[in-house]
C-alpha cells in the first residue's frame, strides 16, 4: 500500500477521520456536484442530497469518511487554540471546489480524537459507508473453505494474519458496510489516496464493530483499483448482467396491458415495506450452497432509493410513477424510476421469481405497463435500446434468482407481450472485502438492486 501513495504524502502522515458536521459534509457534496449528478445544477444537488440525508434510513446508517495528510501544507488555522477554524472560502464553480475538515494539529494515522490546537485539513479523498443488515447461513453444501478476512478485526490495515474460521452452524446476523460516493478531487488523483482509503475504513469498521461480516461496493470504474484495496468480485457473477424488457412488438401494448391485469399493484409506503420485508424474511429462512451470505434488503432502504428517484423527478418537473411494484401470487417486483440522466426508464430494485412462470411474466408485464404509463419508451430491442445511457424499458439485474439462474423463459414472456435484452453490464460491479473469517466472495451471488449504495 505504501508504494502508492506519492512522496508528496508519506504513509505515515495519512490519516482518516469521520465527517460529522453537516458544514463539512456539504463541503464535501460541493465538491463532487459535476461528477455524481452533472445533470443537476449545484443548488438541486444540495437540495437533493440534504433530502436523502434527512431520510429515516441515512440518518440511522449513514457516515462521512475522509482522508487528510499532516504533511499536506494547504491547512487554515483556526481561531483562539482549541476553537474551531472559521469555514473556509470555497468556490462553487464546477470542479472548482476544495473541501476541508477539522482535526486537531499533529494527530497522524487513524481516526483518534485529541485536544489541542484544531486546524482544517484539505480533504484528499472521500467516500460514505452504510450500515446494512447481512447474514451468514449455515452451507448446505461446502464447494470449497472459507477465507481469511481481508480486513481482520484485531489486526492493522495492512496485515492479513487471522487464520480461517469455519462456516457457522447456524445463521449468524450482522451487519454490512456498503462503500459509496468514492471521490478523489481530479487534482489528486493518481496517487492511490482513495485506494488507501477504501483500504483502511473497513479496517476501522471491523476493529470498532465485532458484527461486522463484510464490505460490499459496486464499482463504475472497473475492479483494479478497488482490487488493490483488499476487494474481490465473487467469481458467479462476472460479467455482471443487464435484462432490458420492452415490448414484443409495437403493436403488442394491448397484450402488456393484458399481461398485467392479474397483479396486485403495490403503492410506495406500508404496501411495498411489506412485500420488502417480507421477501427478507424469505432469503434469511432458505440457504443456498452458493449464496450463504446475504445482504439483506430493507424495507427503508428501498424507500430511501425511491425516495432519491421521486427527489430528481421533482426538480426536474417529471411526474412520479403511481405505483412502486406489483405481486401476483408468489412473484415480486419493485422498482423506482430512474432519471438522474435526462433518459427515463425503469429500473427494477426486487424481482421475484414466482412459482407459476405466468405469474412472473405478469409482474414484468406489469413493469413494462408501469413504464408506458409514464410515456417511456419501450420499443422492441434495437442498438439504443441496449445501451445503458439512454435506455428506456425497464432494466433489471440479472440473474436475480437465489439459483443463479434467469428465472423464466422467453417465450412465457412472449405470451404477456414482453421480450428481453441481455447484456453484460459494465457499471455497478459486486466486489466484497471480508471483515469476517467466515464470509468469503463466492459465498455471496444473490445481489439485487435494492441492496446497492
Amino acid at each position: 500500500m505504501a508504494s502508492l501513495i506519492s512522496p508528496r504524502f508519506p504513509l505515515s502522515s495519512l490519516r482518516v477521520v469521520e465527517v460529522t458536521s453537516a458544514r463539512e459534509c456539504r463541503d464535501i457534496q460541493v465538491s463532487q456536484h459535476t461528477t455524481w449528478a452533472p445533470a443537476l445544477s449545484l443548488q438541486q444537488f444540495l437540495q437533493r442530497e440534504q433530502q436523502l440525508g434527512s431520510h429515516a434510513w441515512a440518518q440511522a446508517n449513514l457516515r462521512t469518511w475522509a482522508l487528510v495528510s499532516e504533511a499536506d501544507d494547504s491547512e487554515q488555522r483556526g481561531e483562539g487554540g482549541t476553537s474551531a477554524p472559521q469555514a473556509p472560502a470555497s468556490s462553487s464553480s464546477a470542479g472548482q471546489s476544495t473541501a476541508f475538515v477539522s482535526v486537531p494539529r499533529g494527530s497522524s494515522g487513524s481516526s483518534s480524537s485529541g485536544e489541542g490546537e484544531m486546524v482544517q485539513r484539505r480533504v484528499l479523498a472521500s467516500l460514505e459507508t452504510y450500515r446494512q443488515d447481512a447474514i451468514l447461513l449455515p452451507p448446505v453444501a461446502s464447494s470449497s473453505p472459507p477465507h481469511a478476512p481481508l480486513h481482520p478485526s484485531a489486526s492493522s490495515p495492512t496485515t492479513q494474519s487471522a487464520s480461517p474460521s469455519p462456516a457457522p452452524s447456524r445463521s449468524l446476523k450482522g451487519n454490512a458496510y456498503g462503500i459509496a460516493s468514492v471521490f478523489t478531487p481530479p487534482a489528486m488523483r493518481g496517487q492511490g489516496l482513495a485506494t488507501h482509503l477504501c483500504h483502511a475504513v473497513p479496517s476501522l469498521l471491523a476493529r470498532s464493530d465485532p458484527s461486522a461480516l463484510a464490505a460490499v461496493l459496486y464499482s463504475d470504474v472497473g475492479e483494479r483499483l478497488y482490487e488493490r484495496a483488499g476487494f474481490t468480485t465473487p467469481p458467479h457473477v462476472l460479467p455482471p448482467s443487464l435484462h432490458a424488457f420492452g415490448l414484443q412488438g409495437v403493436e403488442d401494448e394491448g397484450r402488456v396491458r393484458q399481461g398485467s391485469a392479474r397483479v396486485e399493484w403495490l403503492r410506495r409506503g406500508d404496501e411495498v415495506a411489506g412485500a420488502v420485508d417480507g421477501y427478507a424474511a424469505m432469503l434469511s429462512q432458505h440457504p443456498h450452497p452458493s449464496a450463504s451470505f446475504l445482504v439483506l434488503p430493507s424495507a427503508a432502504q428501498v424507500d430511501w432509493m425511491v425516495e432519491r428517484e421521486h427527489f430528481c423527478a421533482q426538480l426536474l418537473g417529471i411526474e412520479p410513477l403511481p405505483w412502486s411494484g406489483a405481486r401476483c401470487n408468489d412473484a415480486l417486483m419493485v422498482w423506482t424510476m430512474d432519471v438522474a440522466r435526462h433518459s427515463k426508464y425503469i429500473k427494477v430494485l426486487l424481482f421475484h421469481a414466482g412459482s407459476n412462470p405466468a405469474d412472473t411474466a405478469a409482474v414484468i408485464a406489469a413493469a413494462v405497463h408501469a413504464a408506458l404509463q409514464a410515456h417511456i419508451s419501450c420499443t422492441p430491442p434495437s442498438a439504443s435500446f441496449s445501451a445503458p445511457s439512454s435506455p428506456g424499458g425497464v432494466l433489471a439485474w440479472g440473474p436475480e434468482a437465489i439459483t443463479g439462474q434467469w428465472p423464466i423463459q422467453d417465450c412465457h414472456l412472449a405470451e404477456a407481450g414482453v421480450t428481453v435484452h441481455r447484456q453484460p453490464r459494465s457499471s455497478s460491479i459486486p466486489m466484497l472485502a471480508p471483515l469476517s473469517p467466515s464470509v468469503a466472495p463466492h459465498n455471496w451471488s444473490f445481489i439485487p438492486h435494492a441492496i446497492w449504495v
